[in-house]
C-alpha cells in the first residue's frame, strides 16, 4: 500500500504548491487546512482498505464466525455480521489484553509484537475453540498445551487462562525460533507444525519463508497465516516482524526487538 500512499501524497503536495503560488498570505491558512483534510481522508481510506483486506484473510477463522454474544459485538441491523466490524472488535479486545500479554512475552525473551498472533488465532477470545480442538487465546491443541505445562482435562483447561497460556505460548515460540532461526518460519511452524516446515525446507533447499511459500510447499492456510500475522502487527501499530533484529536485553535471555524500520 506504500505506492498508492506515496503517489497520492505527492499529488496532494504538488496541488498545494500550485495553490500557494497563486494566492495571498491570507489564504495560506485555508490551504493548509485543506491539505490536512486531504491527508486525513486519504488515511481513513487506506485504513479502511487495510481492515477489509485483513478481515477477508481471516474470514475462515472460527472466531470470525462466532455468535455476537461470544464475541461481544452488539448487533445493529446487519452490522454485527460484517467482517470488518468483527475485526475491529477483535482489535479492541487484543488492545485491552496487551498490558497483560506483552510483559509476559518480554519476560520470556519474546518480542511484544508477537501479541499480534492472538489477533489472528483467536480474535482475543480466551474461550475460542476451533473445530480441530485448538482452544484459548493462542489456540493450543491439547497435546501441545500439555507439552508446555498446561493442564487440559475434563475439569480444568489452562488454555483459557490468559497468563498461563501466554507464558506457554512464549516458551513454544522461543523453541520454534531456536529451531528455525527465523520468525517467519517459526510462525509457519506454529501454524502447520515443525515437521511440515522442516519437510518444506528440505524439499526447497531454502531457509526463506517467501521462497518456500512461493513453491506451495506449505499448506495454503500457512502460506496465508504468516502474512496475516504481519498485517495484524501493522494494524496494531507495530513494526512488521520481518524487520525484527536480534539484540540483547537485560532481564531476559534473548530479545528480538523491533528495528524501527517497520512500514
Amino acid at each position: 500500500m506504500s505506492k498508492p500512499r506515496s503517489y497520492a501524497g505527492a499529488l496532494a503536495l504538488a496541488t498545494l504548491i500550485i495553490l500557494l503560488s497563486s494566492m495571498g498570505v491570507g489564504q495560506v491558512g485555508q490551504a493548509t487546512q485543506a491539505r490536512q483534510d486531504v491527508f486525513a481522508a486519504l488515511h481513513e481510506t487506506l485504513s479502511d482498505a487495510a481492515d477489509r483486506a485483513l478481515a477477508a484473510s481471516l474470514a475462515d477463522n472460527t472466531w470470525m464466525r462466532a455468535s455476537d454474544s461470544a464475541t461481544g459485538i452488539v448487533s445493529s441491523g446487519s452490522t454485527g455480521s460484517d467482517p470488518v466490524n468483527r475485526l475491529r472488535a477483535a482489535i479492541e479486545r487484543v488492545s485491552n489484553l496487551r498490558p497483560t500479554v506483552e510483559p509476559i512475552l518480554r519476560e520470556e525473551g519474546i518480542p511484544a509484537e508477537l501479541s499480534a498472533v492472538v489477533l489472528v488465532e483467536s480474535g482475543g477470545l480466551a474461550t475460542a475453540l476451533s473445530p480441530k480442538g485448538a482452544r484459548g487465546l493462542w489456540q493450543f491443541m491439547p497435546d501441545t498445551a500439555r507439552r508446555y505445562g498446561l493442564v487440559v482435562n475434563g475439569s480444568r483447561d489452562d488454555r483459557t487462562d490468559i497468563e498461563k497460556s501466554t507464558r506457554a505460548a512464549a516458551h513454544y515460540l522461543r523453541d520454534l525460533y531456536g529451531q528455525f532461526g527465523d520468525w517467519s518460519l517459526a510462525l509457519a511452524a506454529y501454524n502447520a507444525g515443525e515437521p511440515a516446515v522442516r519437510a518444506a525446507m528440505d524439499r526447497s533447499g531454502s531457509r526463506e519463508f517467501g521462497s518456500i511459500s512461493a513453491r506451495s510447499l506449505l499448506p495454503s492456510e500457512t502460506r496465508n497465516y504468516v502474512p496475516a500475522v504481519a498485517a495484524a502487527m501493522n494494524r496494531l501499530h507495530y513494526a512488521n516482524f520481518l524487520g525484527l533484529d536480534r539484540s540483547e536485553s537485560k532481564g531476559a535471555q534473548v530479545v528480538y526487538a523491533a528495528s524501527g524500520s517497520g512500514e
